[in-house]
């Protein structure tokens, strides 16, 4: 997948109209060794390490994965001491299962056997609207606290669905120039 063009580069209808969008997945075998365990994976050093150890027994040359992304609901909360609590809507969940089942259809007819198709754990990147412009910063990115400044994906106003780097990356410049002329 070296050579794959970027996904946001083909996903915006997807996004616009469905609030997600599926794209190809490098899969790292230790995620697979711990998405395909049906119990409740607990974090203690000794599984994190069995299962790192799993994953280096799996042959991923035949492997193909796809990964969704979903623009999700503006929920969750983000604690004092920087812990993010995250659950999922209804909503998110029937985006999610409408995906699996586009992802799984894709992946018949590329000649996988639907009987070896299987999803792992959800995973969760890109946290982002906890300092939502409008909201706790001004349009010049200053907190309440003069002279304190936001300029990554907590100031978005709602979630965004694809990957948030060029947005970011946006926001960054329209700041440094701000703080250059101020």
């Amino acid at each position: 997948m070296k050579n794959e063009i970027i996904m946001a580069t083909y996903i915006d209808n997807l996004i616009h109209e469905k609030g997600f969008f599926t794209a190809p997945y490098m899969y790292v075998p230790f995620l697979i060794a711990q998405g395909s365990k049906d119990k409740l994976f607990h974090r203690s050093l000794f599984n994190i390490a069995r299962t790192y150890i799993e994953g280096l027994r799996i042959d991923t040359s035949r492997l193909l994965g796809l990964m969704t992304k979903i623009r999700d609901e503006s929920t969750g909360i983000v604690l004092p001491d920087g812990t993010i609590h995250k659950n999922l809507t209804e909503k998110d969940r029937a985006k999610l299962e409408e995906a699996h089942m586009i992802n799984k259809e894709i992946l018949v007819e590329a000649g996988v056997s639907p009987r070896s198709v299987f999803k792992t754990r959800y995973e969760s990147g890109h946290p982002a609207c906890t300092a939502a412009i409008g909201k706790v910063i001004d349009m010049s990115q200053e907190t309440e606290i003069g002279g304190l400044y936001v300029g990554d994906a907590s100031i978005f106003p709602t979630p965004l669905g694809i990957p948030p780097i060029l947005t970011i990356v946006a926001l960054s410049k329209k700041l440094a120039k701000h703080l250059q002329y101020k």
